[in-house]
């Protein structure tokens, strides 16, 4: 009888790994037994060891296929075969994780203080923790497990960070030891300055009376994520402007009427 062992933990590999394949047979052989990789090599002779009952096979990886069996065979001194059913089953892994990153920001663009976590999806497990950099804020920070092995985590807590813009990537190794070497990333704007604005209308010379019809508009520095609000002292309070074709352009439509105030600001 014989009992098969090898040196990889997992049997998972890729090429270029390196595994000790033994064979341990219950009793001393009278030839050298041979070892079978199914798809790979047959009957290739195994080599001798202290004794006489244990051969080993050195198999450097480097095949096309995604699976291969070994077994063996052998003689004892009184010429009985070997007969029985012991083999092992490695997984050959030559292929590269992907990866799909995304994040909890809508748009991508932040400022100090905000929270943002940035998951990376990989297309199988990872043997390790991934790292994740931001250019020019952090390089090879560790990622967060979560409940799959394929799925990592890392928050970001925007803060002190002088750069305007960060491009997020990782790096990983699979369980078989091929490196992920994708460019799957995501760019973050990171704006931490206020808007300004320029206020205008169409009266010439903002001298109006009741019936006039005045448009006021707002032209930001930037775009504007929600309707901006305007007040006239003494007539109205934070009304909410117009949008145009730009997001950094509002505007808002007075009509005068009523009013029992001599002036107003907007």
């Amino acid at each position: 009888t014989v009992i098969l062992s090898d040196s990889d933990s997992d049997n998972l590999v890729s090429n270029s790994d390196v595994v000790t394949i033994t064979a341990t047979f219950s009793e001393s052989m009278s030839a050298t037994p041979t070892l079978s990789l199914t798809g790979i090599v047959s009957d290739t002779q195994m080599s001798a060891t202290t004794s006489d009952t244990v051969w080993t096979y050195t198999w450097t990886v480097s095949t096309t296929v995604t699976s291969t069996t070994a077994t063996v065979s052998g003689t004892d001194l009184a010429g009985n075969a070997y007969s029985g059913t012991d083999s092992i089953t490695f997984t050959i892994d030559n292929t590269a994780p992907t990866v799909t990153l995304t994040d909890t920001d809508s748009d991508n663009i932040v400022s100090n203080s905000d929270v943002v976590t940035i998951t990376a999806t990989f297309s199988e497990s990872m043997a390790a923790t991934p790292t994740i950099s931001l250019t020019g804020i952090v390089s090879d920070a560790q990622m967060s497990a979560t409940t799959s092995d394929t799925v990592w985590t890392y928050t970001w807590t925007v803060s002190g960070t002088t750069v305007t813009s960060t491009t997020a990537t990782v790096s990983a190794t699979d369980l078989s030891g091929n490196a992920y070497s994708g460019t799957e990333s995501i760019t973050f704007i990171i704006d931490n300055t206020d808007p300004t604005v320029t206020l205008t209308d169409t009266d010439s010379d903002n001298i109006v009376s009741n019936s006039d019809v005045v448009t006021i508009t707002a032209t930001f520095s930037e775009s504007i994520s929600a309707t901006p609000t305007l007040s006239l002292s003494g007539i109205t309070s934070n009304a909410q402007m117009s949008a145009t074709v730009s997001d950094s352009v509002w505007t808002y439509t007075w009509t005068v009427s009523g009013s029992t105030v001599t002036s107003t600001t907007l």
